[in-house]
């Protein structure tokens, strides 16, 4: 679950280049699908059909994200158009209330929905300066890599309550 953005460490603008997103999305997918405990079977299954929406519209902006071509003109401002909606995406998840005896994720997923939105915003501030800003995009990739950690915290409560 890594994302990056790479520069070639110059100031000129059309020379950032990025590589897009690198994670894996199936075993947290897996996961959300095969969730069954102690909770109302409804809510769970409820839960189970949103978080398996949000990891394929995940998915589906990472291939996006990817086939973007890093030396196009348009490279910056349509990997950005695919960030605000990873941010939006994510903050979706966030607002999906756990079913009874997972509230736990709640927080986490609150702390994802955070961390992605402070990474977009980064990101934002980093592509559209006129100088490329290193410690600002590595601040970002970091909170990024963040919301994807909190994903896997998030499948590792769900396995141990299955």
């Amino acid at each position: 679950m890594k994302f990056s953005l790479n520069s070639n460490k110059t100031s000129n603008r059309d020379s950032k280049s990025f590589s897009g997103i690198n994670f894996m999305l199936f075993p947290i997918m897996l996961v959300f699908i095969l969730i069954t405990g102690c909770s109302d079977k409804k809510d769970v299954e409820n839960y189970t059909s949103n978080m398996t929406t949000f990891v394929s519209n995940v998915e589906k902006l990472s291939v996006s994200i990817n086939a973007i071509d890093p030396q196009s003109e348009g490279a910056s401002t349509d990997l950005l158009f695919y960030l605000d909606h990873m941010d939006r995406t994510f903050s979706q998840m966030a607002d999906v209330k756990p079913p009874k005896g997972y509230e736990n994720i709640s927080d986490i997923s609150r702390s994802a929905a955070t961390s992605m939105r402070n990474a977009v915003q980064l990101y934002h501030e980093v592509y559209e300066a006129e100088t490329f800003d290193e410690e600002k995009e590595a601040l970002a990739r970091s909170s990024y890599n963040y919301a994807f950690e909190c994903l896997a915290q998030i499948s590792d409560i769900l396995q141990t309550k299955q």
